[in-house]
């Protein structure tokens, strides 16, 4: 009896048709919570769904520039690697160079050596032989 005296009419449009309800006050407000909540969250669905987006391509570059980062690690570990060999590569002809060095020193004093001698057995030959030609 209470329902009966209480109740109101509520018009609601359902896929393009209007449909007339009759129930209870109360039944109606609990309806319309739902409805207004379910309302309010499909709101904060479509913004959550938009943050998401921006957040997944957001993630998406930071996923591209650690992949470039990671291809420039490799690349200068290569150029790292490359110039060691370099650096080793410049010592064992630094070594090289040096005992080229050496060799031509020993050669230089050599030659000084003979230079030496043959100076001397200019000056000492023919005064030799005019001492024994004298004697």
């Amino acid at each position: 009896m209470v329902s009966q005296t209480t109740s109101r009419e509520i018009d609601a449009k359902i896929n393009g048709n209007i449909v007339t309800f009759k129930m209870h006050i109360d039944d109606a407000r609990l309806i319309l919570a739902d409805l207004l909540d379910y309302e309010q969250v499909d709101s904060l669905l479509n913004a959550y769904e938009k943050q998401d987006s921006v957040n997944i391509a957001i993630i998406n570059k930071q996923k591209l520039v650690i992949k470039t980062q990671s291809d420039d690690i490799a690349d200068y570990k290569i150029q790292l690697g490359n110039y060691k060999s370099l650096m080793n590569n410049k010592d064992s002809e630094l070594n090289i160079l040096l005992e080229r060095i050496e060799v031509l020193e020993k050669e230089v004093k050599k030659q000084r050596r003979q230079k030496r001698l043959a100076i001397i057995a200019a000056i000492v030959g023919p005064i030799l032989t005019v001492v024994l030609i004298l004697l």
